[in-house]
């Protein structure tokens, strides 16, 4: 059966995800050299017709890889410098070496029995080189986000070619948490709140970054972690709304009493953030990565000491109120909010009980 490179690209080709045998990724084995790819390959032959659906694809990846190394005449992570690298000056993108090792932050394993245990660093990916193991600093994926969002920048990709990368896409049946998502040619096209970002996740044994860009405002957000289970998504989902909100609501100079209710507060219960802008005042999770994603409740100034409090969930406390208390210096010492104290954080009052 015949599997096109567009196929591979935006992973319809049917191919199985990592081959039949996968223990690889568990760094039981080192990673397949070329000849173990191919047996991989040929043994796994496609598990659904090509060009039916998205099924993710390491191997078909890996495959692309054999593919440029064929057509440039050089190994892929020779053309990876000559032709990414030094063309935008990323001074730190590179595979594995041992002469990198002392550079590279520990990853760790998921808690198992409340222990993450440290995972090595010599891992190099051999053949699957084009679908992972690569590692840079974030200044250098910030300069190839940049390049990849400026139309003006052909020092890789003219403006055509970048804008096929996501803009003939596919959308297919997504998990529930994932649905929405379209996926291009190697980018995932996603909503976060109001912003179309295009982009990509990826984990390594250890590690997990993303770097999203909303192409019509030029943002890109990049996040790297060395833990597998770091929610790495979500924290730049958080970041676009942060940005988001404040680019909707803070549309001018803030009077200072306004200002002033920007605070943090907790007691006993929970840790609350109040969020005043000049065109809205929130009350949101300080503890959450996306806290702009739905706000606990939304507030209105009435008196430079007391805010009402509506669009809340039905069960806390619309239509109830908060009262702030200021010191001499107009910071907040304490405020009333729907009948309960809190304090800014650190300053949580944990009396016990008059046991008499």
């Amino acid at each position: 059966r015949t599997v096109s490179v567009r196929q591979l690209l935006w992973h319809g080709s049917g191919i199985i995800r990592d081959g039949k045998h996968a223990d690889y990724w568990q760094l039981s084995e080192p990673f397949p050299d070329v000849d173990q790819l191919t047996e991989l390959v040929m043994e796994a032959d496609l598990v659904i017709d090509s060009g039916t659906k998205l099924k993710y694809s390491n191997l078909g990846y890996a495959l692309l890889g054999q593919i440029v190394e064929a057509v440039a005449n050089q190994q892929y992570g020779e053309y990876v410098a000559d032709h990414i690298s030094s063309p935008l000056d990323l001074q730190t993108l590179t595979t594995y070496a041992d002469e990198i090792g002392p550079q590279i932050a520990t990853s760790y394993t998921r808690p198992v029995s409340g222990r993450r245990e440290p995972i090595s660093k010599a891992t190099p990916t051999n053949s699957f080189t084009p679908a992972t193991g690569w590692y840079a600093t974030t200044c250098d994926m910030a300069k190839f986000l940049n390049a990849q969002l400026s139309d003006a920048d052909d020092r890789v990709l003219s403006a055509p070619a970048k804008s096929s990368l996501w803009s003939a896409h596919r959308q297919h049946w997504q998990p529930r948490e994932r649905r929405g998502t379209k996926y291009g040619l190697g980018f995932a096209i996603e909503k976060f709140g109001r912003c179309e970002v295009v982009g990509h996740s990826g984990g390594f044994v250890g590690y997990r970054s993303c770097s999203y860009a909303e192409p019509d405002s030029g943002l890109g957000v990049f996040v790297m972690a060395n833990a597998i289970d770091a929610p790495i998504v979500a924290m730049a989902k958080g970041i676009f709304g942060a940005l988001d909100h404040f680019e909707r609501y803070a549309t001018g100079d803030m009077v200072p009493e306004r200002a002033r209710l920007n605070v943090r507060l907790a007691n006993l219960w929970e840790t609350l953030e109040i969020v005043a802008t000049n065109d809205r005042i929130v009350c949101i999770n300080p503890e959450s990565w996306t806290p702009f994603d739905q706000v606990n409740e939304e507030l209105i100034m009435e008196t430079p000491t007391e805010l009402a409090i509506t669009k809340s969930d039905d069960m806390y406390y619309d239509g109830e109120s908060v009262t702030f208390l200021f010191n001499e210096a107009d910071e907040v010492v304490s405020a009333n909010y729907a009948g309960t104290t809190v304090t800014p954080e650190g300053a949580i009052a944990t009396k016990p009980l008059d046991a008499g």
